[in-house]
């Protein structure tokens, strides 16, 4: 896998570890990722997560237009 791609995805999954307090469990967790980035993805579909997420559009701004009611569910 590029390490260009695996660097985007353990910051876009971990975010920034400038606020950790236990630096050698945070050290465990990203290197589980890694592994498992490794060794259980296809590196052409995450090739393909990761060109649809740096493309997708702002929702937000399409919303506002709308007159009907709507329930927006979002989470992780």
């Amino acid at each position: 896998m590029n390490p260009t791609a695996e660097n985007y995805l353990i910051m876009h999954r971990f975010g920034d570890f400038s606020h950790a307090e236990n630096a050698e469990q945070v050290k465990q967790v990203v290197d589980g990722f890694h592994v498992e980035l490794n060794e259980r993805m296809n590196a052409k579909n995450l090739r393909g997560y990761i060109e649809a997420f740096m493309n997708r559009t702002n929702i937000a701004d399409k919303i506002g237009g709308l007159t009907i009611p709507v329930l927006m569910v979002t989470g992780m």
